[in-house]
């Protein structure tokens, strides 16, 4: 962010940067595909309204989806390597994989996890709602239901 907002300062306060934190976590990132998107616009509110004479578009920052790609491939790297090493520490066969947490329902992973592991894993499921689901499963591991 300090980067592509380095012309705009007032956007880089440790307030500004918890609200862009906050509007990624809940904008429309979920939906990027990988390279297909990469020229796609995803858009984030910008916190202080009042300075719109910055323009960045309107009080947004824009960012193309390559940007996206960049932030998400170290989360998607580690999510399969953590899948290879559940693989690797089984003493069965996984046919079946379900992801849960906020990213699982992103595109652009499912697109990489078939890609590194195509006919070994026979399904990929992935709940509507991925926190909800690894909300459930905690709760239920830390009371040992």
């Amino acid at each position: 962010m300090q980067e592509r907002l380095a012309a705009h300062p007032v956007h880089l306060d440790e307030a500004s940067l918890a609200h862009f934190m906050r509007s990624f976590l809940q904008s429309e990132k979920l939906d990027y595909k990988g390279a297909e998107d990469d020229i796609k616009l995803f858009r984030f509110r910008c916190l202080h309204d009042e300075y719109l004479a910055d323009r960045l578009n309107h009080g947004e920052l824009v960012i193309f989806g390559d940007v996206l790609r960049r932030v998400f491939d170290p989360a998607v790297e580690q999510v399969l390597r953590s899948i290879v090493a559940q693989m690797q520490a089984s003493k069965v066969r996984l046919d079946i994989l379900l992801l849960v947490g906020g990213f699982s329902t992103n595109e652009y992973l499912f697109q990489r996890i078939t890609q590194r592991f195509g006919p070994s894993i026979v399904s990929v499921i992935r709940p509507a709602d991925g926190d909800i689901a690894s909300c459930r499963g905690g709760v239920q591991f830390d009371t040992g239901q």
